[in-house]
């Protein structure tokens, strides 16, 4: 029987140290095998999966650092000096793009992915032992566990490896991928390539896909959840779109998208859609393929922590870090559901000023985001757009246009006539739709363009391409545990 000690909230044995062992209480203490010895103790070991891929990917850091470091957002004055800073969750990263590997702000971010990939291992190194499950199952089982991993790795790479085509050849420097569970202090895995990573993202995606049985391994009940909050067949070819897109294969970007499109029985919102169902709490906008369920705290059904957090507006005693920049706003028509007539309210603000006194300042929060749900991670737009980029790539500039004025007119803009500079096109259209959703810097190193921050409030608002900042450091704490780790150039 294996010695490592499983700890009762699911942290794996990359952190349940020795003492954490003996300083638990007796009836605290199961061992994995015991525990990941029934169907029931291995679902429970899925639900805590992704629950820790929730807390990862709703964690403020993450969350909001593709609009933040690009741009889109602004910052609201402090509640109780009213002077603007950068947000506490990009002290290091945000004045002058550089953060620091030793206090990172995405350190957290870093570590719990890494968590996480640890936990569906460990389920995956079990789950065909199973004597009280089915093949069915086991399969959906690993199908989920295997797309968490995928996935899980797909976020590392795009915060901490160049874009795919920053070399001819994508043999740049990647991250440590790990198919099986680690020991610290036993196990040094090294860095993949670009190319090895986004390779095996792939395989695991695929594998999911091959294995999902059409049956959620986990129920779901009392309104919270559903299917779009599993990785079901059609969240994992939505991601493989998306995937597929950040490795420029763009065949098969449109071919994923494509089918998600014409077979999810997914539906764009409507133009009164649009505006109405983004203001309504617990339930996702009806064109949503995947978001993320949070954990409620208490039997009122009140959730734990929610996205809309970031971008609220209760009273002037009582508001969110994060409103759109005037940069953002300015992209958009005046009968453009998405923009300031629709989608934001604007709120002034009492905000020091740089003489020393206090003005009242406009601020734009968004409607974005309902209260008490959950963390949206893609809607069917996004692959209406993937198709259109994809398509563009390959030389169907009018596919690609059709795709991009599906999404203007259902939006009341006005319809694009011209695909000469179609790719431009469709990284304006990107941000106008996905704004605060988690793409914009991803955009932007895709398409190899330059940062630059209008509005900002720090000395350095722009980042070139080529700058060794556009990707983050791994975290010190993790160069120093494992001697095959190489930090990133300039770091």
């Amino acid at each position: 029987m294996k010695k490592i000690i499983f700890c009762t909230n699911f942290i794996f044995l990359l952190f349940c140290s020795c003492s954490d062992f003996l300083d638990q209480e007796p009836d605290q203490q199961v061992s994995i095998d015991e525990q990941l010895s029934t169907l029931e103790g291995v679902q429970q070991a899925l639900n805590g999966a992704y629950e820790t891929l929730e807390s990862v990917v709703s964690g403020e850091s993450y969350f909001l650092f593709a609009d933040t470091m690009t741009g889109n957002t602004a910052f609201t004055p402090s509640i109780v000096n009213k002077s603007i800073s950068e947000p506490n969750a990009f002290d290091d990263v945000y004045p002058d793009f550089i953060d620091d590997k030793t206090t990172s702000d995405l350190g957290s971010f870093y570590t719990n992915s890494y968590r996480v990939i640890n936990e569906v291992n460990l389920i995956l190194e079990y789950v065909d032992q199973l004597s009280d499950a089915s093949q069915q199952q086991k399969d959906q089982i690993k199908s989920e566990a295997t797309a968490i991993r995928g996935f899980s790795h797909f976020l590392l790479v795009q915060l901490y490896g160049r874009d795919f085509a920053y070399t001819a050849d994508a043999s740049h420097l990647g991250i440590v991928y790990n198919t099986s569970t680690l020991q610290v202090g036993v196990d040094f895995p090294s860095r993949s390539t670009v190319s090895e990573t986004y390779d095996n993202i792939i395989n695991d995606m695929l594998e999911a896909l091959s294995l999902n049985t059409g049956e959620n391994a986990l129920n779901y009940s009392n309104g919270i959840g559903g299917d779009y909050s599993y990785f079901n067949e059609y969240v994992i070819k939505g991601l493989l779109a998306r995937i597929y897109l950040q490795q420029n294969n763009w065949e098969k970007a449109e071919e994923y998208a494509n089918d998600v499109i014409n077979n999810s029985r997914i539906s764009l919102m409507t133009q009164t859609e649009y505006v109405s169902q983004w203001s309504e709490p617990n339930l996702p906008v009806s064109e949503v393929v995947f978001e993320l369920t949070t954990p409620f705290d208490d039997e009122d059904g009140i959730v734990s922590s929610t996205i809309a957090t970031f971008f609220k507006y209760i009273s002037d005693t009582d508001y969110g870090t994060y409103t759109a920049s005037e940069d953002l706003l300015n992209l958009f028509e005046d009968n453009d559901v998405r923009g300031q007539n629709f989608m934001f309210f604007t709120q002034s603000l009492e905000t020091l000023q740089e003489d020393g006194t206090t003005a009242q300042i406009a601020y734009y929060f968004t409607h974005k985001f309902q209260d008490n749900a959950g963390t949206l991670v893609m809607r069917l737009s996004e692959l209406y757009l993937i198709r259109a980029e994809a398509k563009a790539r390959q030389g169907n500039l009018t596919g690609a246009l059709d795709d991009v004025n599906m999404i203007r007119e259902r939006a009341g803009a006005s319809l694009i006539q011209d695909t000469s500079s179609i790719l431009e096109t469709i990284f304006d259209e990107r941000r106008r739709e996905l704004y605060f959703e988690g793409f914009y810097f991803y955009d932007i190193a895709r398409y190899h363009k330059n940062i630059e921050r209008d509005y900002c409030i720090s000395n350095t608002c722009s980042l070139n391409y080529t700058s060794n900042y556009f990707i983050l450091p791994i975290p010190q704490s993790n160069i120093n545990s494992n001697q095959n780790i190489i930090q990133n150039e300039g770091y």
